[in-house]
């Protein structure tokens, strides 16, 4: 999934280019701001109670269905109000429709992937994932190998936000399919409305603080350059660090649930170990770009990103400190300490906001790079500071890498090599 999604973005970049991109990705971090709004984090709160058996699965599907009905009848005239003043990057009455597509294909995605992530059945929905992006990339590769009969990208933009609905309505057929038994509507009492509801708000808060944490440097940057060439290669740049982060947030999705059911003994080591894998992996990588970075970005996304380069050897650090927190963050949440992390992300954005808004207009995107990262390695701090008031932890064990790391890699790579017959 991380390899089919880092394809789509080179394509999508390269065939859309550096102006056209930085408009959609803007525009589609706005409508993921009104998703997230109105799916209230419930995903969690799902992952949390299935995983846990606290509340029955026919119970938490009856849930899903009430609020997804209701997500959408709130969003509906917010989209309406965003298509009215204009927020867009296509006029009348498509980005209407688009949005529409978007917020309720993510709503499908998010609540119904879940059911399959609380028990630790990942591969069912990212094969849904993977599927869509290879024909994103057939259509690209088309559109590129064809010039005469090439897809406008108008046309292209209109497949990519219906696919969002696709993987959605497909995650649903599934879930009804893998578990027929939960597919009945069961009314939950009020006291488990209010567990979901409790735990699913102090969600919404920490996520949506992590998405303003991780999206406020494009608004800022747009409000106060208005250059949305440069904007288009700081966002690619941002998204080519959200890509990598992908890794240690599907590895958080397994910790998440694992710990929610109870099996917390052990399961700070394997974040450590994780950590430090997931540190010399991302060294490597970040040091290797840095090497090739230069004319490779240009190459791969196209000559109108040429800017690419000094601001992802910026964010870099910040990649870094994101990286773990991801997985202390999820530990958290498991625990049922998850409004802790809504202090994680306020300690990053009470240093981002106030600094990019005297950096910006003089040191532009580069110098938004550098607030970001910082803003990146303080919220990493204070996610520690709280992990280390639950457990006996030190900074060390989770950056220098030790040789029963190595040992404990190999071993789960023969032991997949046996079982795969290799």
């Amino acid at each position: 999934y991380l390899l089919t999604s880092m394809i789509v973005t080179v394509l999508m970049a390269r065939f859309l280019e550096a102006e056209i991109t930085g408009n959609l990705l803007y525009n589609i971090s706005v409508l993921t701001f009104v998703f997230m709004a109105v799916s209230l984090s419930l995903d969690a709160a799902l992952i949390y109670f299935s995983a846990s058996g606290k509340i029955a699965q026919a119970r938490l599907f009856t849930i899903t269905v009430i609020w997804l009905l209701m997500a959408l009848l709130i969003a509906l005239p917010v989209v309406y109000l965003l298509q009215l003043y204009k927020v867009v990057f296509i006029a009348g009455a498509s980005f209407f429709l688009f949005a529409v597509l978007f917020i309720t294909g993510n709503l499908l995605i998010t609540y119904f992937s879940s059911f399959f992530y609380a028990r630790h059945q990942n591969h069912i929905p990212n094969f849904i994932f993977i599927a869509v992006n290879l024909f994103l990339i057939g259509c690209l590769l088309f559109s590129f190998g064809n010039t005469s009969v090439r897809l406008s990208r108008d046309l292209f933009i209109q497949l990519y936000f219906y696919s969002f609905l696709v993987q959605g309505f497909l995650c649903v057929v599934l879930f009804f399919v893998y578990d027929r038994k939960s597919v009945q509507i069961v009314l939950p009492a009020s006291g488990e409305w209010s567990q979901v509801l409790n735990y699913a708000s102090k969600a919404f808060a920490a996520n949506l603080l992590a998405f303003l944490l991780t999206r406020v440097d494009y608004w800022l940057i747009e409000f106060l350059t208005n250059d949305h060439a440069a904007l288009g290669n700081y966002i690619q740049a941002s998204r080519l660090v959200q890509l990598f982060q992908m890794l240690p947030v599907i590895l958080a999705t397994t910790v998440f649930p694992a710990v929610s059911s109870g099996r917390r003994s052990g399961m700070v080591e394997v974040i450590q170990t994780l950590s430090r894998l997931l540190l010399v992996f991302y060294l490597a990588l970040i040091i290797l770009l840095a090497c090739v970075g230069q004319w490779l970005f240009p190459l791969i996304f196209g000559a109108s990103f040429s800017e690419m380069y000094p601001v992802f050897l910026l964010l870099s650090p910040g990649l870094i400190a994101t990286m773990v927190m991801a997985l202390i963050c999820s530990y958290l949440a498991a625990i049922n300490k998850i409004q802790r992390n809504i202090w994680v992300s306020v300690a990053g954005l009470a240093f981002i906001l106030p600094v990019d808004a005297i950096v910006i207009p003089w040191a532009g995107i580069t110098g938004a790079a550098i607030v970001c990262s910082i803003g990146y390695c303080i919220s990493f701090m204070t996610a520690f500071y709280f992990l280390k008031k639950e457990t006996d932890v030190l900074l060390k064990d989770f950056i220098v890498l030790r040789k029963t790391d190595i040992t404990f890699l190999l071993s789960k790579l023969n032991f997949n090599n046996r079982n795969s017959g290799g």
